[in-house]
């Protein structure tokens, strides 16, 4: 669900479940407590009839929130868990964009971003290691698909930095430059279900690309170092 109260301002709410599969049971009484929230072991529901796993939480875009300057900041907060009927132990990202349109029709454009997958890793309760992206009802891949993460690309327990920017200029033609640097699978011990470093380790990436048109077809090149 997206809304905007404001003109300036965004607002997103969004909510996704695991449900049903092989071997549990899958009906619309499951389907139910699933959407009503009863999907607590030991508050309202039990390890034998637990309907399923879910994550909620919401985005925000406010463009120009100080000043009439061309920019905006963005956030999005994922809670892995619950409490309350409200979403807790909180995946974060934060970012700030700007841009600069100019008199023959280019627009250069940047940004600057910071994401956390771990639980509450930004919070006095936390951080909760190995906690983002698993549920003890479907424990052999969680909250993944053929081995790759439903959500951010880093997995559980990194911490993303990145910075681009992009040209567009008036002719369709697009140049692009993103740096990024994380931390990968951060709380020191092996985690063999993060499919993408089942140790600690750094990252740090760098890519550059053009888009545009070479003797009348399309053409796009991309150059990266990892």
């Amino acid at each position: 669900i997206v809304i905007m109260p404001f003109k300036d301002i965004e607002l997103g709410f969004s909510r996704t479940a695991q449900f049903c599969g092989e071997q549990l049971e899958c009906n619309l009484k499951v389907f139910g407590n699933l959407l009503a929230g009863n999907d607590n072991v030991g508050i309202d529901a039990t390890p034998e009839n637990e309907p399923g796993n879910q994550m909620a939480g919401f985005d925000m875009r406010w463009a120009s929130p100080i000043g009439s300057w061309p920019y905006a900041v963005y956030s999005q907060m994922i809670g892995e868990d619950e409490s309350s009927y409200l979403p807790a132990k909180y995946l974060a990202q934060f970012g700030i964009e700007a841009w600069k349109p100019f008199s023959d029709g280019g627009v250069l454009q940047g940004f600057a971003e910071y994401t956390t997958t771990t639980c509450s890793a930004n919070t006095g309760r936390g951080p909760y290691y190995n906690c983002a992206y698993s549920q003890g009802r479907f424990n052999v891949e969680g909250y993944r698909y053929h081995g790759r993460v439903i959500g951010y690309t880093s997995d559980r327990d990194a911490e993303n930095y990145s910075v681009g920017a992009s040209y567009a200029a008036a002719d369709g033609t697009l140049w692009s430059a993103t740096a990024r640097r994380s931390r990968l699978n951060r709380d020191d011990f092996g985690d063999v279900v993060n499919t993408v470093s089942s140790v600690p380790a750094d990252y740090a990436a760098l890519e550059i690309g053009w888009r545009g048109q070479l003797f009348g077809e399309s053409l796009s090149v991309e150059l990266g170092v990892e």
